[in-house]
């Protein structure tokens, strides 16, 4: 697998300038001979990167007002594909999935397992806290997804979850390209015509 860091921040993208490039730059990539499939996202699995919310499950609300962090990625579509994740329950992000549509996440099966054992978890809403605000936007559950490795090859099955990237801008997101299990990491420069500079990809 290819994985190119993009950051469009010094470039000044604002964020619909910023969504369509990434809209572009995928369709492009698909286009190229021999792409399997390609995606985005914010963090690089086993790159000892890392970011966490509070989960706050509708209905099971916390009694003194704490939220575990748990650990996710923002994510374009065909991620899981491109990562080899199966989706073993409702599906994928998809390019309707963007600022304005509903709100939606996708979760592992440790994470269904954990909010809602013995339950079907589609449907089902949760919203990300700041400090004891739970008055935040929820997201619908759309997917349920296999468990992964997220930080090293030797930790233990844990709760993860997903965002949209085309629904939670980023300006500074990672291209992956391939379903090939070697990676290999590039920087590359974005072009303001919307192109990725190819450096002998």
């Amino acid at each position: 697998m290819l994985t190119v860091a993009l950051d469009l921040e010094p470039l000044g993208y604002d964020k619909p300038r910023g969504t369509l490039l990434y809209r572009q730059l995928l369709d492009e990539v698909e286009r190229l001979p021999g792409v399997q499939s390609a995606s985005l996202a914010e963090i690089v699995p086993l790159t000892f990167s890392r970011t966490s919310f509070g989960v706050a499950v509708d209905g099971q609300e916390s009694p003194d007002g704490r939220y575990p962090p748990i650990d996710n990625n923002t994510v374009g579509p065909g991620y899981f594909e491109t990562l080899s994740i199966p989706i073993v329950a409702g599906r994928g992000f998809d390019r309707q999935d963007i600022e304005g549509a509903s709100r939606v996440v996708i979760v592992n099966e440790s994470l269904a397992r954990r909010f809602w054992p013995g339950e079907n978890p589609l449907g089902r809403r949760v919203r990300f806290p700041e400090g004891r605000n739970t008055t935040g936007p929820s997201y619908e559950v759309v997917g349920v997804v296999k468990d992964s490795k997220y930080n090293t090859l030797g930790e233990l099955p844990q709760p993860f979850f997903y965002l949209s990237a085309l629904q939670n801008y980023h300006k500074q997101l990672v291209l992956h390209r391939g379903s090939q299990h070697v990676r290999i990491v590039e920087r590359a420069h974005v072009q303001r015509s919307g192109r990725v500079a190819n450096r002998g990809a």
